[in-house]
């Protein structure tokens, strides 16, 4: 799922992520039968998948790359809108690209 946007107070639209993160005290789970820690992350919406992780260093690596292809999606995004617009420009001038 992709980014959606919010308007900051500017008026500039922000990209944003919201994720729901739960970590659950499992008994039995770690090193010679003692409780350990569990993690599901899963965006905030109703049908998105949920990713299960068994330590913190995993759910952080996991929202890291979430969060960088959010911002390659929008620099993607960006290009293509500056490539349109250029070409809008060129065409409207009567000039070939």
């Amino acid at each position: 799922m992709g980014a959606r946007e919010r308007t900051d107070q500017t008026g500039k639209r922000q990209p944003y992520r919201c994720f729901l993160i739960r970590c659950r005290l499992e008994e039995g789970a770690g090193p010679d039968g003692a409780a350990a820690w569990r993690f599901t992350v899963q965006q905030a919406d109703a049908h998105a998948p949920r990713r299960s992780f068994v330590s913190l260093m995993e759910v952080a690596a996991h929202l890291e790359a979430e969060l960088a292809s959010c911002v390659l999606a929008q620099e993607h995004s960006r290009s293509e809108r500056k490539e349109n617009d250029h070409a809008s420009r060129t065409s409207q001038a009567g000039c070939q690209p």
